[in-house]
C-alpha cells in the first residue's frame, strides 16, 4: 500500500515540475520568472507535506513506526467505609420504693378511719325512709337507694337455682321487722331482704340495718298456707348485732 502511494507521488512530482519548468520557460521578464518559481514552490511544499503525513499514518497502520503505549489511568483510590455509630446505654429503670408497713397501732387507726369514712359515705348514699311510704307504694322505690332497720324473725341460705335463676354463689334472705315511726313494738311491717353472700353472724332475733335498692315486691305463702306480699330490698351493705 505504502509503495502505490509513494508511486503516485511521483509520478505527480515529475508531471508537477514538467508543467512548472514550461511555465518558467514561457516567461519573457525577471518579474514574471520570478512569480513563476515562487507559485510552483507553494504547490510543492504542500505536496511534500502531505506525502510525510501519508507516510507516518501509514507507517503506524502497520507497524513500521511504534505503536504508542497507552497511559495506564489510576484506579480510585476505595472510600473507607463508615464507622458504626455506638449504640445508647440503656438506663437503668428506677428501683421500686418499698411500701411503708403499718404498726399494730397504725393499721388499726387506718381500718377504724376506713369503717367511718364508709359509714358516712353509707348514710349520704342511702337516705332514710318512712316503712309506711315503702308498703304503701313499694313499686315507687324500685332501683332507689334506701336504708332501714329491724330484727330479723326468719334468714335462710341457699345456693345454686333459685326460683329459675342460677346464683353467682350463696344468697342469704331474710325477712325483719321494721317498726313504725312513733308506734311500739307491735306497730310494725315485714320486709324482705335478699342479700348477695352469707352473714355468718345474723341469726333470728339479730338487729340489722340494711343499705339497698328497692327490688319490688315479694309475694308468696306462709307456713300456715296465707298469701304474703312484702316489699324487696336488694341489700348492698348490711351492718348488725345480737341482741
Amino acid at each position: 500500500m505504502l509503495i502505490k502511494i509513494l508511486q503516485s507521488v511521483l509520478r505527480f512530482l515529475a508531471h508537477m515540475f514538467q508543467e512548472w519548468g514550461n511555465l518558467i520557460r514561457s516567461q519573457k521578464g525577471f518579474v514574471g520568472t520570478t512569480l513563476a518559481v515562487l507559485m510552483g514552490l507553494i504547490p510543492l511544499c504542500c505536496i511534500c507535506s502531505f506525502g510525510l503525513a501519508v507516510v507516518r499514518n501509514t507507517g503506524e497502520a502497520v507497524g513500521v513506526i511504534p505503536t504508542r503505549t497507552a497511559t495506564p489511568i489510576p484506579t480510585a483510590t476505595p472510600i473507607p467505609t463508615a464507622t458504626p455509630t455506638p449504640t445508647a446505654t440503656p438506663i437503668p429503670t428506677d428501683t421500686p420504693i418499698p411500701t411503708k408497713t403499718l404498726l399494730p397501732e397504725e393499721a388499726t387507726a387506718q381500718a377504724e378511719a376506713e369503717i367511718k369514712a364508709t359509714s358516712v359515705a353509707l348514710e349520704q348514699d342511702y337516705p332514710k325512709i318512712d316503712i309506711r311510704e315503702l308498703v304503701k307504694a313499694p313499686e315507687r322505690y324500685r332501683k332507689k337507694n334506701l336504708q332501714l332497720e329491724g330484727t330479723v324473725f326468719n334468714i335462710r341460705e341457699e345456693t345454686g337455682f333459685i326460683e329459675g335463676m342460677l346464683n353467682e354463689g350463696p344468697t342469704t334472705y331474710m325477712q325483719i321487722w321494721v317498726n313504725l315511726p312513733g308506734g311500739n313494738d307491735f306497730d310494725r311491717e315485714a320486709i324482705s331482704i335478699r342479700f348477695q353472700g352469707t352473714l355468718e353472724e345474723v341469726f333470728n332475733d339479730s338487729y340489722v340495718r340494711v343499705y339497698g335498692v328497692g327490688d319490688g315486691v315479694l309475694e308468696g305463702e306462709n307456713r300456715m298456707g296465707g298469701s304474703i306480699r312484702q316489699p324487696l330490698i336488694r341489700g348492698e351493705w348490711i351492718k348488725w348485732s345480737s341482741q
